[in-house]
């Protein structure tokens, strides 16, 4: 931790020496946001300790931000639980008219959805705001969402157990991985692929059976340690691999992989609640972090950025998996919009694997 912190430390006074410029290149709405997001003086920000480095990627994205558009904005950090418990107490707070405790919402895809059915998100034209950056594939929900990162669920692994892994989650059914693999207790994916777009109910309810005997521990995807200290050989499905990577850079034995009989990628997106105290200083926040810079902290604290962004490192781990597998697929705000049986199908799962671990 301490080594990437002092690379944390680096990065940001590396980019300190050329963001001041970029203040000129604004656009005409962008510049307008800034004015107003200065006069408001600050943003509230609630997300998990392990999320863009939590209080000190906070202080990083308030520097960056008001070097890069000349604001003056305070970022207030307040450490949150779980992405989907953030996005309860904020939707529970617009529906009582209170202020969100959050100005800014970093909300995975089925969230956004729920969101944007109540009326919930602020529309922001962000194409306006970064033009030639920001496509607009990547604006969703009528402009209440903007991508933030993308998320690619796939197996975490031992590199010493298991130096030559599955090509497949099915490959993870034969009898040497039986009590020697972990799956998480919330059935990471299995939703997805429960739908038809993918194996569709039935299958999944006869891959989850056959592996509910294979497995030896339900970890959750933060717990990699436990692979890496042998445990277990793998965990699948994760829920990404910015854990993975951070144990990595660390010295860890532990890979992340996308398998070649499940591929999708989801997006985390960053929104502006209607019940944002401070929505011109969020507005900024997130632009900012949309820009090459803030992508680069968001990879350097998290270990996710865009794989829109040519400059991503998600758009390589993407293009190996396509070059073993064929295209992979997107799961937007839309496409889980038109699958509402997707819970159904996660709660039975959940239920196998539960029944099992007992």
């Amino acid at each position: 931790m301490r080594d990437r912190r002092a690379s944390l430390i680096a990065f940001i006074a590396a980019v300190a020496l050329w963001a001041p410029a970029r203040a000129a290149e604004m656009s005409p709405a962008m510049a307008k946001v800034a004015a107003a997001a200065s006069a408001e003086g600050s943003v509230r920000v609630m997300w998990g300790s392990g999320v863009l480095a939590g209080s000190m990627g906070a202080k990083m994205i308030e520097e960056g931000m008001n070097r890069m558009f000349g604001t003056t904005v305070r970022v207030l950090y307040v450490p949150g639980d779980s992405m989907p418990q953030v996005g309860n107490q904020i939707m529970a707070e617009a529906q009582a008219k209170h202020a969100a405790s959050s100005d800014v919402w970093l909300a995975p895809t089925t969230h956004v959805g729920r969101a944007q059915k109540a009326g919930m998100l602020k529309p922001v034209d962000w194409q306006a705001l970064l033009p030639g950056r920001v496509s607009a594939p990547m604006v969703e929900a009528d402009g209440g969402a903007v991508r933030f990162v993308s998320q690619m669920a796939g197996v975490t692994y031992n590199t010493k157990l298991l130096p030559d892994p599955p090509k497949t989650l099915v490959g993870f059914l034969a009898p040497e991985f039986k009590g020697k693999i972990a799956t998480t207790p919330y059935a990471a994916a299995f939703d997805i692929m429960a739908t038809d777009d993918f194996w569709g109910l039935d299958k999944t309810l006869d891959f989850a059976t056959k592996l509910s005997a294979q497995v030896s521990a339900l970890m959750r995807c933060n717990e990699s340690s436990r692979i890496a200290d042998g445990e277990v050989m793998a965990l699948l499905i994760d829920c990404g691999g910015d854990t993975a990577y951070d144990m990595a850079d660390s010295g860890a034995p532990v890979a992340h992989y996308l398998p070649r009989d499940f591929l999708n990628v989801r997006y985390f997106y960053m929104v502006v609640p209607v019940n944002a105290e401070h929505p011109n200083a969020a507005t900024a926040l997130i632009a900012y972090m949309l820009t090459p810079e803030g992508q680069a902290l968001s990879w350097r604290t998290w270990n996710l950025d865009l794989a829109t962004f040519p400059e991503s490192h998600s758009a390589k781990l993407i293009a190996d998996a396509e070059a073993g597998s064929g295209k992979i697929k997107e799961l937007d705000v839309a496409w889980w919009l038109a699958h509402p049986d997707a819970a159904v199908a996660l709660d039975k799962v959940i239920k196998i694997f539960r029944s099992a671990a007992h």
